[in-house]
């Protein structure tokens, strides 16, 4: 499901995958959207405002959610 957000990296022969900081903290936000009830196309809309210079869309996306479920 998350691979559509974030290609993971190779597989050594007979070992695990080892992410990166950036690559955990990518996937943590994905799983926590979810779990908040953002869709995978809402996550998608947030993961491109991530460069720091849109956190006003951010807001507004958010309570825009928060509206649509009762809070």
């Amino acid at each position: 499901m998350c691979r559509f957000f974030h290609r993971p990296p190779d597989k050594p022969y007979g070992s695990i995958r080892h992410y990166d900081d950036q690559a955990l903290a990518r996937l943590q936000f994905i799983r926590t959207a979810q779990w908040l009830g953002f869709s995978l196309d809402e996550i998608g809309g947030l993961l491109t405002l991530q460069d720091g210079t849109h956190c006003d869309e951010a807001r507004v996306l958010g309570e825009q959610k928060l509206a649509s479920v009762g809070f």
